[in-house]
């Protein structure tokens, strides 16, 4: 039986007890959370998967910027709002917020943030206008 949830929820129903053949996560934090407390099998775990993080804008717009550090990000957005994961529970959310924080922007935007329960869910502030831009 396949179960679909945050990396966080599956993490914790296997702490509890729930059955589980194969932990997939999208979030390494909670694989080494399961792995610390001995609920894998360490020689088992295999980075499968990687992405990339990916700034997006509403169809149409007609925004253009070049991403590196110090960029003016905050002055692409103007009065709206950065459409991301939760930075503190959803992985592109944190993974947004750390490479921001690199880039050296992140304290110009973190006032501006619609922070969503999934990448799905930012993407969809943006293509609805409620968020300027977004990262996903």
């Amino acid at each position: 039986t396949i179960s679909y949830a945050a990396s966080s929820a599956l993490a914790k129903q296997i702490e509890g007890g729930a059955p589980a053949d194969v932990f997939i996560s999208a979030d390494r934090d909670w694989m080494n959370y399961l792995s610390d407390k001995k609920l894998t099998k360490p020689d088992t775990e295999v980075k499968l998967l990687g992405n990339q993080i990916v700034l997006v804008a509403p169809e149409g717009s007609t925004v253009e910027t070049r991403v590196e550090k110090g960029f003016d990000l905050a002055g692409l957005i103007g009065d709206g709002r950065l459409a991301m994961g939760d930075v503190k529970a959803v992985p592109a959310g944190k993974y947004g917020k750390a490479a921001l924080e690199s880039l050296g922007v992140w304290s110009s935007i973190e006032g501006k943030l619609a922070q969503a329960e999934n990448v799905r869910a930012a993407l969809k502030l943006v293509a609805t206008g409620e968020a300027a831009l977004g990262i996903v």
